[in-house]
């Protein structure tokens, strides 16, 4: 239910320096073949991240299961908003983790759907 209102923040969103991000909802709905787009505003480029944070989502230095998926930026990051793009391949994946500066800052729920109902996120 949490995930109905938001995405899950690590504690690097706030060292990342997120200021905005689509979709708004933590819970995505998508059917194989789709391609969802996912967009993240930070108020200043390549901050050093280091610290203390979560452990918990310090995931990419273990196996990653194959119901996440970790997705890079699209290109490089040269401006403060950032784009991700990420094509539904497969229905196993149920997590999408939005990378920044090699690390999760942020992860949506992905439900995929039988069908090619086509939804609209703002």
């Amino acid at each position: 239910k949490e995930f109905d209102h938001t995405p899950f923040k690590s504690q690097r969103f706030i060292k990342a320096g997120v200021v905005s991000f689509k979709p708004k909802r933590g819970v995505i709905e998508a059917a194989v073949g789709d391609t969802i787009v996912m967009e993240m505003e930070i108020n200043r480029l390549r901050q050093n991240t280091d610290g203390s944070f979560d452990t918990s989502v310090d995931i990419l230095e273990q196996a990653p299961s194959s119901a996440w998926a970790f997705i890079q930026p699209d290109g490089l990051v040269t401006t403060k908003n950032i784009r991700y793009t990420y094509i539904v391949s497969t229905p196993s994946v149920s997590w999408l983790n939005l990378v920044l500066y090699d690390d999760v800052v942020m992860r949506y729920q992905l439900k995929v759907r039988a069908n090619n109902v086509v939804l609209v996120y703002r």
